[in-house]
């Protein structure tokens, strides 16, 4: 059963200022390193490596709703996905479009790579604060 890690909200935290740079309010993540990402490691592409079989609508007051084909749904939320609700679509309709004016990771290239770079701050004491947020791109 998937959980939320403790690091959701500063990864929610740097989606945040990514919405606050496209003056959006939401952002449809389709890529499996920002699905991957987000939702804490989950595996979204069948078969490993391949195209990811889900897209998630992720919104500034954080929650998401991941889209998915009906036959991929029950799993991914039993086993990749926590913490979002799911919308179910036929196996033959398309579940990564985003809805009219709602950017997509596509762009946010750049600003979603830094958002997913290890912290790159140290504390006083010489550790990596796994606190520290990148410098904005």
């Amino acid at each position: 059963m998937p959980v939320i890690t403790a690091d959701r909200p500063h990864k929610h935290e740097r989606l945040v200022r990514i919405l606050d740079e496209l003056d959006a309010e939401s952002i449809l993540l389709t890529r499996p390193e920002n699905l991957a990402w987000y939702f804490d490691g989950a595996r979204t592409q069948v078969p490993i490596g391949g195209a990811p079989v889900c897209s998630a609508l992720v919104h500034r007051d954080g929650s998401a709703v991941v889209t998915a084909p009906e036959n991929e749904a029950d799993r991914l939320a039993a086993e990749e996905v926590a913490g979002a609700e799911f919308r179910r679509v036929p196996w033959y309709e398309s579940f990564a479009e985003a809805p009219r004016g709602v950017p997509t990771d596509a762009d946010a290239v750049s600003a979603l790579r830094a958002a997913r770079a290890p912290c790159c701050r140290s504390s006083a004491r010489g550790t990596p604060n796994s606190d520290a947020t990148p410098p904005s791109p």
